[in-house]
């Protein structure tokens, strides 16, 4: 699994488990997480400022 989709699944269990108490993860990996999902969204900018916006179905 790539560092992007496995940041963006971590975020994601991390709010759904949080919401029921059933997991709460370190600092440490949200920080990680929410480091790397930056890095997504900025290479997806570079990317639609390079190319143009994707088209979305």
């Amino acid at each position: 699994m790539c560092e992007h989709a496995k940041a963006l699944d971590v975020l994601g269990v991390a709010y759904t488990e949080c919401r029921y108490g059933a997991w709460e993860p370190s600092e440490e990996t949200l920080e990680w997480a929410i480091g790397t999902v930056e890095e997504l969204f900025e290479l997806l900018e570079r990317v639609e400022r390079d190319h143009g916006p994707a088209s979305r179905p």
